[in-house]
């Protein structure tokens, strides 16, 4: 009886079989090689005995994937969530938190809100949205701070961001502000405009500053100069003590909206620094005068000590250092090379005192002609022109 084969169970035909063989023998030692070289080593599988599964002892000193957990502990969707590039591309161009002092986080979590509430995924929900993308909002210290929270202790949003105010706002913060807050003041030429976006800066910072409107309003009223509170006082139609804060303010709003003068906040802390108590502040241009006036002054001083180099070297210059008087060393009598001492030669030879000169030194007190006694009688070696009769 003939037997019949199946079809499926027939191998397919290899026009090329050795060509085949050999390739998946490099392909068997290229993966022994790189074996080998990475040092992995087929382990057998695991014994379990009474209840304890042993492991060789080289995996202590290897890492494990099972140990690299995370503190965001997800919920379950029933939905499907894609996390496109795009996402991470925009949360991190708005401004990854680092940690550092001059940092908000309360603005980094309401910029952070903003972004993904406008992902919307059926069956999605927001909380599991905003759980996948926070941490690729983070960077450097606030990263680091994350990965060490431990393990599944993040459940939901809103304990991830309580988590994240507690450790990047601290209560020494919070009371710097609240301070800032209760002691405000009108700064010197800063106008009621400014000291009022100023003052609602201070209270968008620190939210949770616990003082009633009654304590806000009373605060800044009392904060402004007298000029201030004449305008307000003038626009409210009497005292605005007796307004409610709600009225005042919704009044400063409408004066910041329509003064057209107005230049923002950053010139306002430009031109309105706070003065400190024995110091007198310039403005720009006098600072700048005072500077010109002082490189002039230096100026001056340089060009005149110069002068007073160069007179000196000039007087020194004129000193004979044969004889001490007010000529040249080369047109000094004694001096052998000198003019007058070479028109003396061809007049005749030369006088002994000649070496003294012919001005009085102080130094020349073995000079004869300025001694009282014990010297003899100048021998005028100079003959008289003409004929005359000797006595």
């Amino acid at each position: 009886m003939r037997r019949s084969r199946s079809a499926n169970n027939l191998l397919t035909l290899d026009p090329e079989i050795e060509w085949t063989l050999h390739r998946v023998r490099r392909e068997v030692e290229a993966r022994t090689r790189i074996e080998r070289e990475l040092d992995i080593v087929v382990q057998p599988q695991p014994i379990e005995m009474a209840g304890n599964v042993e492991r060789a002892v080289v995996e202590a000193a290897r890492p494990n994937l099972s140990n690299m957990t995370q503190a965001i502990m997800k919920p379950e969707i029933t939905g499907h969530f894609e996390l496109k590039q795009y996402m991470v591309q925009l949360i991190q161009s708005t401004g990854q938190y680092v940690g550092l002092s001059h940092e908000d986080p309360q603005r980094h979590i309401q910029n952070f809100l903003e972004i993904t509430d406008t992902y919307n995924y059926p069956n999605v929900s927001k909380e599991y949205v905003r759980l996948t993308l926070f941490p690729f909002s983070l960077l450097g210290e606030a990263k680091e701070w994350l990965q060490k929270e431990p393990v599944n202790s993040i459940h939901t949003w809103d304990d991830l961001a309580r988590k994240f105010l507690i450790k990047f706002f601290p209560t020494k913060k919070t009371k710097s502000l609240r301070s800032q807050i209760l002691g405000f003041e009108q700064r010197d030429r800063e106008t009621l405009h400014q000291a009022w976006e100023r003052y609602k800066k201070l209270l968008r910072d620190l939210s949770h500053h616990c003082q009633t409107d009654e304590v806000l309003g009373h605060t800044f009223v009392d904060g402004l100069d007298e000029a201030s509170k004449m305008n307000l006082d003038s626009a409210c139609g009497g005292s605005c003590m007796v307004k409610p804060y709600s009225e005042i303010q919704l009044l400063l709003n409408n004066f910041t909206a329509n003064d057209h003068n107005w230049q923002g906040d950053g010139d306002s802390r430009q031109a309105s620094k706070q003065k400190t108590a024995g110091l007198i502040e310039l403005d720009d241009l006098s600072a700048m005068r005072a500077e010109i006036a002082k490189l002039a002054n230096q100026m001056n001083r340089m060009t005149m000590q110069q002068t007073q180099q160069m007179q000196h070297v000039q007087q020194m210059s004129l000193c004979c250092e044969l004889c001490g008087d007010n000529h040249m060393s080369d047109m000094c009598p004694t001096n052998l090379e000198s003019i007058y001492y070479v028109g003396q030669q061809s007049r005749g030879p030369m006088n002994q005192n000649a070496q003294y000169g012919n001005t009085y030194n102080p130094n020349w007190k073995n000079h004869p002609n300025f001694s009282w006694g014990g010297n003899q009688p100048i021998q005028n070696h100079y003959r008289p022109q003409g004929n005359f009769n000797q006595p």
